[in-house]
């Protein structure tokens, strides 16, 4: 893993007005958790009365190769999301052990929206900006994002900084997106960023030093963004949602959660054919509940 070098100092911008950078203001938050209360209660392993059997994967444990675990993982998946009302995309990958990502589904990149937070959020660490880190991550604050954002200096050199923590991190080159191309909407959360990026970038946090503050707050985010994994045993996680240009959403999380082999990273992307908000999170749900089943097959690992 490469070390998160090249972080700008802290430069505090003053005198001027900036949009909202994120599309979940409070309110819309609060809205949010509201239409999800029912299905988040789904991700837990009871809430899969009514669908069908699922096809179960090669043991992560065995004699299977990783290729055929991931070939195995692949068509459980493709299976299930075959039920699904929308297009998704998943990739897994066991923390802190550097092994292969394992993907499936049709929607494997898009839109970063607020997940964009947490490599934000960890530039920003260190930097006297606690209160804004926590609400950036726990509530998904927008204003607290927007202060960070700004803190890190010039547009450009904000996306380059986090771009580095990406990279870092193990996510690779992800090109950050300094310029507004929506307006009233952020640069960095209209940023391409890949599930299997993002799973390789998430496995990495818990055993980070300098982003451990993140991650700790990922464990206890607020109502708006109890959905996907969120029921999952020693879930960690971030959401991020928002319409395109046409009102249509896409709903994305990041996250960990344990198993009796140690951790999980996972990164998922919902682009519900209602193009409702709520339909995005209640389909998360079922793809906990889905990771839930599945969880003791999935790739897992512990730091060191």
């Amino acid at each position: 893993m490469k070390p998160i070098v090249g972080v700008v100092p802290l430069l505090l911008l003053t005198g001027c007005a900036a949009p909202t950078l994120f599309p979940e203001s409070r309110s819309a938050a609060s809205t949010a958790a509201d239409a999800t209360a029912a299905p988040a209660t789904a991700a837990g392993p009871g809430a899969s009365a009514g669908t069908p059997s699922p096809t179960p994967l090669p043991s992560a444990g065995g004699s299977p190769s990783a290729g055929s675990t991931a070939d195995g993982f692949a068509r459980a998946y493709e299976e299930f999301a075959a039920t699904l009302p929308a297009d998704t995309g998943i990739a897994v990958t066991a923390v802190g052990t550097g092994d292969p990502v394992q993907q499936a589904g049709s929607r494997r990149t898009g839109v970063a929206w607020s997940t964009i937070k947490v490599p934000l959020a960890i530039a920003a660490t260190g930097r006297g900006a606690d209160d804004s880190i926590r609400a950036a991550i726990v509530d998904s604050d927008n204003s607290a994002a927007d202060d960070l954002w700004r803190s890190l200096g010039t547009p450009e050199t904000a996306a380059a900084t986090t771009a580095r923590v990406i990279d870092g991190l193990g996510g690779g080159t992800v090109p950050v997106q300094s310029r507004v191309t929506r307006p009233g909407l952020s640069a960095s959360g209209q940023t391409e960023w890949s599930v299997e990026s993002q799973a390789r970038f998430t496995a990495h946090l818990p055993c980070t030093p300098a982003a451990r503050q993140v991650y700790d707050y990922m464990g206890h985010t607020s109502g708006s963004q109890q959905w996907g994994i969120a029921n999952l045993r020693g879930a960690h996680l971030k959401g991020g949602w928002g319409p395109d240009p046409d009102g249509r959403y896409l709903v994305r999380q990041i996250g960990t959660f344990d198993t009796s082999r140690g951790s999980v990273a996972v990164a998922i992307a919902v682009a519900p054919h209602s193009g409702a908000f709520a339909d995005g999170t209640a389909v998360l749900s079922r793809i906990g509940a889905w990771l839930a089943e599945h969880q003791e097959q999935l790739p897992a690992g512990r730091c060191g």
